[in-house]
């Protein structure tokens, strides 16, 4: 026979967060700061295309996830600096781009 089990009270894990001074902070993650910035970015947007006729946008106007990671080095720090500039330009033949005329 094993040891027999207590049942949870009915009440178990239903208690209020603690708030005020007692209540514990965390500090939010980069997903929770990226997540914040793609929601109001696009609200926004949003707002600019009803109001001031900016092109519109099929579907999402964000990615769904994106890629972190952590730069170690200059040289590395100089690749996606360049990445950043130079991405852009390279949209008129990117595969993803609805407008690319395939060859």
């Amino acid at each position: 026979m094993g040891v027999p089990q207590k049942a949870n009270p009915p009440w178990a894990g239903t208690r209020p967060a603690p708030t005020g001074a007692g209540a514990l902070v965390s500090a939010p993650t980069l997903g929770d700061v990226v997540g914040a910035f793609k929601s109001l970015s696009t609200r926004e947007y949003a707002k600019g295309v009803h109001s001031h006729g900016w092109p519109g946008f099929p579907g999402r106007l964000w990615q769904r996830n994106y890629y972190e990671r952590v730069i170690r080095t200059e040289d590395e720090l100089l690749e996606v600096r360049d990445y950043i500039v130079n991405n852009p330009l390279r949209w008129e033949k990117d595969e993803e781009n609805p407008g690319w005329d395939r060859p």
